[in-house]
C-alpha cells in the first residue's frame, strides 16, 4: 500500500477553484472526505521563508506570503505544495531553489505542482 501524501494547498489553488462554482463544489466534496488542518505561521516557518529570500528566491516584499507558504509546508512535513501560482511558485527556478534550500537546511524535498497533477485517470491520486 502506498503512503498517503501530505499536501499543502496554497491559497491560489483555492482561489482558482473559487472562480468556478462547479470546481468549488468538487473541492468542498473532496475536503469533506479527507482529514485536513489549517496551518498557522510559526517562527520556524518564518525562518524558512527568510532562507528562501536569502537564497535569491522570491526576494520582493510582495512575495512574503509565497515564502511563508513554502515555510509552512516544510514545517508541517508536507510532501507536495499545490499551487496555481506559476509565476512565483510552480516554476523551474523556484522548484530547484527550494530543493537546494531543503537539502542545506535538512528538510525533506517537497514537490511543487499544479492541482491537475494530483489527478490520474481514475480520479484523485
Amino acid at each position: 500500500m502506498l503512503k498517503k501524501l501530505k499536501i499543502y494547498i496554497d491559497t491560489s489553488a483555492i482561489g482558482y477553484l473559487d472562480e468556478n462554482e462547479e470546481k468549488l463544489n468538487t473541492l468542498l466534496g473532496f475536503i469533506a472526505q479527507i482529514e485536513y488542518e489549517t496551518v498557522g505561521i510559526t517562527a520556524e516557518a518564518e525562518h524558512i521563508a527568510n532562507l528562501v529570500k536569502k537564497g535569491d528566491l522570491l526576494v520582493s516584499d510582495k512575495h512574503q506570503n509565497d515564502r511563508l507558504h513554502i515555510g509552512c509546508a516544510f514545517v508541517t512535513g508536507c510532501d507536495i505544495i499545490v499551487s496555481m501560482n506559476f509565476k512565483h511558485l510552480v516554476n523551474v527556478k523556484t522548484i530547484r531553489g527550494v530543493r537546494a534550500i531543503s537539502n542545506i537546511a535538512g528538510y525533506k524535498n517537497i514537490d511543487m505542482i499544479q492541482p491537475k497533477a494530483l489527478v490520474d485517470e481514475e480520479g484523485v491520486v
